[in-house]
């Protein structure tokens, strides 16, 4: 069974290639052609919207059951915005669920067939959609084809924030990785958050080393090192930014 650090290392490589190229900041690439066969899938979260998403499975004979990494897109975007991090994936054996985030592309409407309203506290939006991910954990872990142990979610930007926050929900990710994840969009303000973020790596830009993660991250203020070393947990997360800060 793969470790923690080594399902980090094997993403790194992959997501580290989609941030060198602009990340989903740039048109989505077209969707892969030749790469495993998608499947369009839906099921529901805990509160009751209706996801859609695309499961691809990695091309050629692998190892069953699969291990799967979880995609998370900003806002303004969908599930399309991965493709051109889907073939890296799929070479390294990974199955990827992409999703579109509640209230945009597919997700837009319950499971009682009502329309899913969004609201106006953006905020609170945001801290909402980390039961998207646990919705795509359980849908994932009730498949035969995938090894439920080996699960990663990867997001970029808001959808960067959320996999941190869905990092540290009982039964969450083997490994999460965030993409440039924005300042002050931590998603997880709630009750349903029992767990401080763990086994988190994020990859930004200069502006990460002001990130405030609330995730344990090896970033620690002045005050925090006057008053004496961290105790250590199993809470924790490791941000890279352009400046070389880890």
């Amino acid at each position: 069974m793969a470790r923690p650090a080594r399902v980090v290392c094997q993403l790194l490589a992959a997501t580290l290639a989609f941030a060198a190229c602009g990340g989903t900041d740039r048109e989505p690439a077209p969707a892969p052609s030749g790469f495993g066969r998608g499947t369009e899938v839906s099921y529901a979260t805990g509160d009751g919207v209706k996801i859609s998403a695309t499961l691809r499975l990695p091309p050629g004979r692998v190892p069953r059951p699969i291990p799967a990494v979880v995609l998370v897109h900003q806002l303004g975007g969908d599930r399309h915005d991965f493709n051109a991090l889907l073939p890296a994936l799929g070479r390294a054996g990974y199955a990827t669920l992409a999703y579109d985030i509640r209230g945009t592309g597919r997700s837009n409407g319950m499971v009682d067939g009502t329309v899913f309203r969004p609201g106006t506290d953006r905020a609170a939006y945001v801290a909402t959609m980390r039961r998207d991910v646990a919705a795509a954990l359980r849908y994932l872990r009730g498949r035969e084809d995938i090894d439920g142990e080996r699960i990663a979610v990867v997001g970029s930007s808001v959808g960067g924030n959320v996999a941190i926050a869905a990092s540290g929900l009982r039964g969450g990710p083997r490994a999460t990785v965030a993409v440039s994840p924005v300042a002050g969009a931590s998603g997880s303000r709630g009750r349903d958050q029992p767990r401080r973020p763990r086994r988190v790596l994020v990859i930004a830009d200069r502006a990460g080393d002001r990130l405030r993660l609330d995730a344990g991250a090896r970033h620690r203020s002045p005050q925090a090192r006057r008053a004496g070393p961290a105790r250590r947990s199993r809470s924790d997360a490791v941000v890279l930014t352009s400046s070389g800060g880890k």
